[in-house]
């Protein structure tokens, strides 16, 4: 498995997601978003926690915007509302990885469901 926690993260939701963004997943912040042809996932590394994990571990925590490249956002919603609740369902029995909320949000031209996951990393991962 990569070491960069962000490409771990991209090759363990990938099949969780709908088929229409798997093609199209970045192993980077949303932050600068340029230019969609299609539905895009954006992966952006937001915190390390140590609380309540044993020693040498640690609990990362990422935002994942699922992205619609539709700027009609009525056609955007209708894209966007199923395929984030689809995610989530998938992330719930997944081992080792949980999701705590998940918020819409305008990013630039386009809209997105932004899911903050998170899961533990050992040191021998990294």
């Amino acid at each position: 498995m990569p070491s960069n926690a962000r490409t771990r993260l991209a090759a363990i939701i990938t099949p969780m997601l709908p088929e229409k963004f798997r093609a199209n997943v970045r192993a980077q912040t949303v932050a600068n978003i340029g230019t969609l042809d299609g539905p895009a996932v954006f992966i952006d590394y937001t915190k390390i926690t140590h609380d309540g994990m044993p020693q040498g571990a640690m609990l990362d925590s990422f935002d994942v915007a699922l992205v619609s490249s539709l700027t009609d956002y009525g056609m955007a919603e209708d894209e966007l509302d199923p395929a984030v609740r689809a995610f989530v369902r998938a992330i719930d029995p997944a081992p080792n990885l949980a999701w705590s909320e998940s918020n819409k949000r305008q990013l630039g031209d386009y809209l997105s469901w932004v899911v903050t996951v998170s899961f533990p990393t050992a040191a021998h991962q990294e």
